[in-house]
C-alpha cells in the first residue's frame, strides 16, 4: 500500500448464479493520487478506465507515461479481454494535455468508439475541432473522440460546447448511444437561462442551471445536432450532475438532482419550488433527426433533499426499454420491491425507481 489513492479495478464474471473475480487491474504507470478507476466504461470485451489526476505531460496515443510534469492532466487506459485474460491496449491522453485539465473526468464507449472528457480544459474554442491552444476560458471543458481500427486507436474529434464559458465544465457527464453515432455531453455548470430545445445560449442569467449538447456522426464527421435545457431551467439545478445522463437509440434521459419542485409522478407542476433539491428527470426523443422534449419525471414520493436522478440508466431488453433512476438520499425505511414509500425513518437510505419507456411515441 505504498501508492496512496492510486486506484484499481476489479473484474468479476458470472457462471450461472456464481460470481468470481477474474482480474485485478492497475494503471501501467501507477502513481499515488492518480485515482485510477474514477470512471469506467465497458463495451463487450473492451474496458476504459479513467485516472483524472494522472500527471504525465504526454499527448495523444501511447506517449511517455513517466514524465509527471503536468499535475492532474489526467489519462485514460483501454483494456481488452481475450478468453479470460485482460491486457492493456492503449494509453490515452488529450491532444492538448494541460496541467489540471483532468482528462478522464468522464468516459463512455460503444464498440470501437470511445469518448473521454476533460472537464477542466481551458480552451476558448467552440464546436468541432477548434483551436486547442487558446487557453482563455478556464474550466470550460472539452471532449475527445477516439476510434479503433483493428487494435489501433486514433483521435477522431475534439469537441467543445457551442457556447463555451468559464467553469461550465463541459464533459460532466457524457453518454454514447449503442451504435456509437450519437454523443450527448453535459455541462453541469452552464449558466444560460434558455429552456427547452435550441434556445438562446448567450444570456447567462441562470447560474449553474446546466445544459446538454448532442453531437451526431456521419462517417467520420461529427456535428452538433442540438442544445438542450430543462423546460424549467433555474439557477443551481445542475442538469446532468453525477451520472445523471443516459441515451438509448433515439431516447435520452437526464437528471437535475438539485431541481426543487414538489411535483410527484409524471408531468406534474414544475413551478412550485418548495421541495429543495428533490430532483427531477427529463425525457427527450429524437424523431427524423430532430429532438423533442417528452416528459418531466418526479418521484412518486417527492421530498426535499432526495436528489432524484443523480444516476440514470436506460436499458433495452427483449421485453422493452426501461429507465432506472436513483435517489440516493431518499429516506424511506421500506425494503426490497414496492414497499411503503411514506415512512421516512431511514435517512438517506436511498431508492431506485423503474419506468417503462416503450414504445417510443411518434411526433
Amino acid at each position: 500500500n505504498s501508492a496512496t489513492d492510486s486506484g484499481a479495478v476489479y473484474v468479476f464474471t458470472r457462471s450461472g448464479t456464481t460470481w468470481t473475480q477474474q482480474a485485478y487491474i492497475k494503471a501501467s504507470n501507477t502513481n499515488a493520487e492518480d485515482v485510477f478507476g474514477h470512471r469506467l466504461a465497458l463495451s463487450g470485451e473492451t474496458l476504459v478506465v479513467c485516472a483524472p489526476f494522472e500527471d504525465s505531460a504526454a499527448t495523444g496515443l501511447n506517449g511517455n507515461q513517466n514524465d509527471n510534469s503536468a499535475a492532474f492532466a489526467g489519462a485514460a487506459y483501454v483494456f481488452t479481454r481475450s478468453g479470460t485474460t485482460w491486457s492493456q491496449q492503449a494509453y490515452l491522453k488529450a491532444s492538448n494535455t494541460g496541467a489540471d485539465d483532468r482528462f478522464g473526468t468522464a468516459a463512455d464507449i460503444s464498440g470501437d468508439t470511445i469518448v473521454v472528457t476533460s472537464g477542466n480544459e481551458d480552451s476558448g474554442a467552440s464546436g468541432v475541432d477548434g483551436n486547442q491552444a487558446d487557453n482563455s476560458v478556464s474550466n470550460a471543458g472539452a471532449a475527445y473522440v477516439f476510434e479503433r481500427s483493428g487494435s489501433i486507436w486514433s483521435q477522431q474529434a475534439y469537441l467543445k460546447a457551442s457556447n463555451p464559458g468559464a467553469d461550465d465544465e463541459f464533459g460532466l457527464p457524457v453518454a454514447l448511444n449503442r451504435f456509437g453515432d450519437t454523443l450527448v455531453i453535459g455541462a453541469v455548470f452552464e449558466d444560460s437561462n434558455a429552456t427547452g430545445i435550441n434556445g438562446e445560449q448567450s444570456n447567462n442569467g441562470a447560474t449553474d442551471s446546466g445544459a446538454l449538447y448532442v453531437f451526431a456522426r456521419s462517417g467520420a464527421t461529427w456535428v452538433q445536432q442540438a442544445y438542450l435545457k430543462a423546460p424549467n431551467a433555474e439557477a443551481n439545478d445542475w442538469l446532468g450532475n453525477g451520472k445523471g445522463l443516459s441515451v438509448y437509440d433515439d431516447r435520452l434521459v437526464v437528471g437535475a438532482a438539485n431541481e426543487d419542485s414538489n411535483a410527484t409522478g409524471i408531468d406534474g407542476n414544475q413551478a412550485n419550488n418548495s421541495a429543495a433539491d428533490s430532483g427531477a428527470a427529463y425525457l427527450y426523443d429524437r424523431v427524423g433527426g430532430q429532438w423533442f422534449y417528452r416528459s418531466y419525471i418526479k418521484a412518486p414520493n417527492t421530498n426535499a433533499g432526495d436528489q432524484l436522478c443523480y444516476n440514470t440508466v436506460i436499458a433495452g431488453s427483449p421485453t422493452g426499454v426501461r429507465m432506472f433512476v436513483t435517489s440516493f438520499a431518499e429516506d424511506s425505511a421500506a425494503t426490497t420491491i414496492n414497499g411503503n414509500q411514506s415512512d421516512n425513518s431511514a435517512a438517506d437510505a436511498g431508492a431506485v425507481y423503474v419506468y417503462d419507456l416503450s414504445p417510443q411515441p411518434e411526433v
